[in-house]
């Protein structure tokens, strides 16, 4: 499970060279939001070059891509390369969007002499349109995860991007990509403001709260941050131990209910534990 990604742009090759000293599971290249309309080229044309010395590193790499009809074919072109692990889409609002950029890269992918399937999709849900549709874009193909995009969508409502606004549709990216097996990234709250850390700390803690699974990060702050909340703590560690031992006995025993520490022990609360403990 993926808890930590750290945007970073494609021509950023400071912030480039020093990404595998953040701690974050995967690092996400930013051809979209973070890139002038006139280096989109430049973002495009050296991405070979950054997906090799990430991926040189051991990092696991996205690529957040512009979803515009006039720059969407450029990127996926660009974007379908061996090393890659998947795409982010901006603004997806319904699943043909999905359906329709599966069918692109499934020809990339076999351009590229690369096996079909093997880049996935991040669906980033950032409009009220988008919000309404989740459930029916977390079914569409190819997708690993579905993205909550907080300052977009924030825009478009009109009100500021705070968890008061964005726990609503935190918790509906979180239910229906838990409903798909999917992973959910983003967080209830902003993370423009990077040197608020005590507000992004709490807004970290409710979206964990909610059952978002994995923190969407601008700068390395946030990863630490977000890392530390969301790694069990040793009272949390030892209390799933306690509680996977004691009912793993008891269902040996043929007893489905027990109690565990004052507290009454079953299958759902179980299966909670046993995520809790390293595979």
């Amino acid at each position: 499970m993926r808890r930590t990604l750290l945007f970073i742009p494609a021509i950023a090759q400071k912030f480039l060279d020093k990404a595998h000293e953040r701690g974050a599971d995967a690092i996400i290249i930013d051809l979209e939001d973070a890139i002038a309309p006139d280096a989109k080229a430049t973002a495009r044309n050296i991405l070979p070059k950054v997906v090799a010395g990430l991926t040189a590193r051991n990092l696991e790499v996205w690529i957040r891509i512009n979803a515009t009809p006039d720059l969407l074919p450029l990127d996926l072109a660009a974007a379908v390369i061996p090393g890659v692990t998947g795409l982010m889409i901006p603004k997806v609002e319904h699943a043909a969007t999905i359906t329709a950029i599966d069918a692109e890269m499934t020809k990339l992918e076999a351009k590229a002499g690369m096996a079909s399937n093997t880049i996935g999709l991040c669906a980033t849900i950032e409009t009220p349109v988008g919000i309404l549709n989740t459930a029916a874009i977390a079914a569409a193909p190819r997708l690993r995860s579905l993205g909550l995009g907080c300052e977009d969508l924030a825009a478009a409502m009109g009100v500021a991007p705070l968890h008061i606004f964005l726990r609503g549709p935190g918790q509906t990216v979180a239910l229906a990509a838990a409903a798909y097996g999917l992973e959910s990234w983003g967080v209830a709250g902003s993370i423009a403001n990077h040197s608020n850390t005590t507000r992004f700390s709490r807004e970290v803690r409710l979206s964990r709260a909610l059952g978002i699974t994995t923190i969407l990060c601008i700068h390395p702050n946030q990863v630490t941050i977000a890392r530390g909340i969301y790694h069990p703590t040793a009272d949390e560690l030892a209390w799933a131990k306690d509680v996977v031992a004691a009912y793993e006995k008891s269902k040996g025993e043929g007893i489905g209910s027990i109690t565990v520490r004052g507290q009454m022990i079953d299958e759902p609360i179980y299966q909670r534990a046993k995520r809790m403990l390293p595979a």
